[in-house]
């Protein structure tokens, strides 16, 4: 699971369990981590260090949603250097070696151009290829998306980076004919049980959890990459105070008023 800010709650509660997490330096904080290196270290000390190795810490995530925009500044070099040395005092083995964490949404795609973008290709349910570049075929949207990314790194030189899924969701209202309940677990279920399959570009083993509720062994990736990828599905709960536009509210898998799950979904894939 994923927490966007530190939650003493919700990390005491998962002393013990077997729930691997990814905590996030709120963006608010990301200025005092990069300019002063005793601010990385008390936010660890506080914040990781409390509660490893109880807690299973799966990634230290700098920021979410930070790229483009002003705190874009604060994402680099300077803020691991500080963050990796305090977690090298930290309980536990720690691995530095950072993923990428992308947040992948072909429902924005889709809905950005209805006219170009068919919504089998968005939902995993294309009947066969419905693109094709060079030697890659797609059949659904979201391997595109990730095989752009890993294009984009390689022209950079970072064909070693892996790219996690941190989020992906589909919404199940908002106003739009393709915002129901039906397409959010179509989507979702089918995510579920294709982060496994990786892509012909970059073969190999990449994990795939979502929640970290379960690994996928059988890896398969994206045209480009075969192998698995590790995603995460967003959020548990719709967010019904939430500002912005109607969908935004409606990406939870469970309803907040009555506490249950809005449609059936298969974790195991």
């Amino acid at each position: 699971m994923r927490l966007y800010s530190p939650d003493a709650d919700a990390l005491q509660a998962l002393r013990g369990s077997d729930i691997q997490v990814i905590l996030d330096v709120p963006n608010t904080d990301l200025q005092s981590v990069v300019s002063d290196p005793s601010s990385a270290s008390s936010w660890v000390s506080a914040n990781v260090k409390a509660y490893a190795p109880d807690v299973s810490f799966r990634y230290i995530a700098v920021g979410n949603e930070v790229i483009p925009g002003d705190a874009a500044r604060y994402v680099g070099d300077e803020a691991q250097i500080h963050l990796d040395y305090a977690l090298f005092t930290a309980p536990g083995t720690v691995v530095t070696d950072a993923p990428l964490l992308v947040n992948v949404y072909p429902y924005f795609s889709y809905v950005g151009d209805e006219a170009q973008i068919h919504l089998d290709y968005a939902l995993f349910t294309a009947p066969g290829t419905v693109v094709t570049d060079g030697p890659y075929q797609y059949q659904n949207l979201f391997d595109a998306i990730m095989d752009s990314l890993y294009a984009a790194l390689e022209r950079v030189g970072g064909e070693s980076v892996l790219i996690v899924v941190s989020e992906s969701r589909w919404p199940s209202a908002g106003g739009y004919a393709s915002t129901t309940v039906e397409n959010a677990r179509t989507y979702n279920q089918n995510l579920i049980g294709h982060v496994g399959k990786g892509t012909p570009k970059r073969p190999g083993g990449i994990e795939a959890y979502i929640f970290d509720m379960f690994d996928e062994d059988g890896k398969k990736g994206t045209p480009k990459r075969p192998g698995g990828i590790e995603a995460y599905i967003f959020d548990m709960f719709d967010e019904d105070g939430k500002g912005g536009v109607e969908t935004e509210k409606h990406f939870g898998l469970f309803d907040p008023s009555t506490r249950q799950p809005k449609y059936p979904i298969n974790f195991s894939g």
